[in-house]
């Protein structure tokens, strides 16, 4: 597949990346001389000059026989621009656009996006995308990492294993046996190394599990991990910008929840209260003492900070925590800042970038891949594949399919039944599996589910 990616950021040089491995050609535009010198410098594809909703210089990185534009530019406008120019002038048959402007997205300008408008065919909003994120993680507390897989009836959780924890030097077959729950583990990270599991994998205190279970069993599953807290009542949101407005939308009419938001920007403060009466609306500094106990601070159960700056998250939430906010939920752009969010108690850190790739990538591997979340590092992915009727997988017993190595099975859907696969599970036509493997393996898992009659 031939692609063209309008954008040198860390988001566009991410994608390059996953698709140069699946050995895709690849070619990067952006206007940043710095930019394009390091994609040509690192990654094993093209760097092309010039600004990407530009004719000629979309001509110039081959578009005339691209299978697909990604425009993920840090502006709407070129963004959508790049996707009309590739269909109108080369006729492109797929076209991604990142939008971050909400008023774009109002559904009364729907039309903007047709072949007519901007021709765009697949629309990504990371805003909105990071708040569904935030609110998930906030409905599962105990839960660093929350993801919803077979239209929302099956969850792939992510949970640090605590000392208490049940499931405590129990290897997998074990656990599965005696936790009497449909819940299977689909990838162990344990001192910055990924394990995908097998049958005699055993769970160590620290370790960073992802587990997949239906969505009535999470808080049971929580539980087998050590994790027992309690829903939150109280929460304080530090920033109202884009992401801060959503989450705070998702909350507002929450009887049971008490919201409130910081917002340091007066006019932006004043929209927000007047979009929703029923949350207290602060204008201030939430780095500010004051402020923070005009807020209540000693009053919440959970801090979210999801302003602008990574600096100003990461330092609410060390005054969260050390006003003894049990959780805390920071929004940090910059991975360098990883090593940083554990010592400094942040219980829960969202990159946006990572929901982004994750997303993207969803939408370039089309095939029968239903749902897909990349792992952080980008090192595996947990994917909810369709099963072709004419696939090499199906009607046949699963001990006897060749599966690349480091793939994990973790539940099937079949109709209204959801249950753990074992070697004598035959899989049929429609039946969804959620599944762990290495990125480097996704393209030969996805064509063991693709009808041969396809082209992945």
């Amino acid at each position: 597949m031939k692609v063209i990616i309008c954008g040198a950021g860390l988001v566009g040089y991410n994608i390059a990346k996953y698709l140069i491995a699946e050995d895709n050609d690849v070619t990067v535009v952006d206007n940043d001389p710095e930019l394009v010198s390091k994609i040509n410098e690192s990654l094993d594809c093209r760097g092309q000059l010039g600004h990407a909703s530009s004719p000629a210089v979309l001509e110039k990185a081959g578009v005339e026989d691209a299978d697909m534009l990604i425009a993920v530019t840090r502006d709407d406008e070129v963004n959508m621009m790049a996707c009309k120019v590739a269909y109108t002038l080369f006729n492109v048959p797929r076209k991604l656009a990142r939008v971050r402007e909400q008023s774009y997205l109002q559904t009364k300008y729907s039309t903007l996006f047709s072949n007519e408008g901007c021709a765009v065919d697949i629309i990504i909003s990371p805003e909105q995308e990071v708040a569904e994120a935030i609110v998930r993680r906030v409905r599962a507390p105990g839960a660093f990492d929350v993801m919803p897989f077979c239209e929302d009836k099956v969850s792939v959780i992510g949970v640090h294993v605590l000392e208490d924890a049940k499931v405590l030097k129990m290897n997998l077959d074990r656990l599965l046996g005696e936790c009497d729950v449909d819940m299977n583990i689909m990838a162990i990270i344990r001192d910055g190394k990924l394990i995908i599991p097998n049958a005699d994998v055993i769970v160590e205190v620290n370790d960073k599990v992802y587990f997949v279970c239906t969505k009535e069993m999470i808080k049971h599953c929580l539980k087998l991990f050590g994790h027992d807290e309690e829903e939150s009542n109280h929460i304080l949101l530090i920033g109202g910008g884009n992401v801060g407005a959503y989450v705070a939308s998702y909350f507002e009419d929450d009887k049971d929840i008490s919201l409130r938001v910081i917002e340091s920007d007066m006019n932006t403060a004043r929209k927000l209260a007047e979009k929703m009466p029923s949350t207290t609306i602060i204008n201030g500094n939430a780095l500010d003492s004051d402020i923070l106990e005009e807020a209540g601070i000693h009053q919440n159960d959970v801090c979210i900070a999801v302003t602008n700056d990574d600096e100003t998250n990461l330092l609410t939430s060390l005054l969260a925590k050390n006003a003894g906010v049990s959780r805390v939920i920071s929004l940090i752009n910059n991975r360098d800042y990883g090593v940083l969010t554990d010592k400094l108690g942040v219980d829960v850190t969202v990159n946006p970038r990572d929901i982004t790739a994750s997303i993207i990538l969803e939408s370039i591997r089309h095939g029968n891949i239903k749902s897909l979340y990349a792992l952080p590092d980008n090192v595996a992915e947990v994917l909810e594949v369709e099963v072709s009727g004419d696939a090499t997988v199906a009607n046949v017993a699963l001990k006897d399919i060749k599966f690349p190595k480091n793939v994990h099975l973790g539940l099937v859907k079949s109709e209204d039944n959801i249950f753990i696969p074992y070697g004598e599970t035959i899989l049929k036509a429609g039946d969804r599996v959620v599944l762990s493997a290495e990125t480097k393996n996704t393209k030969k898992i996805t064509d063991l589910f693709t009808s041969l009659k396809e082209f992945y």
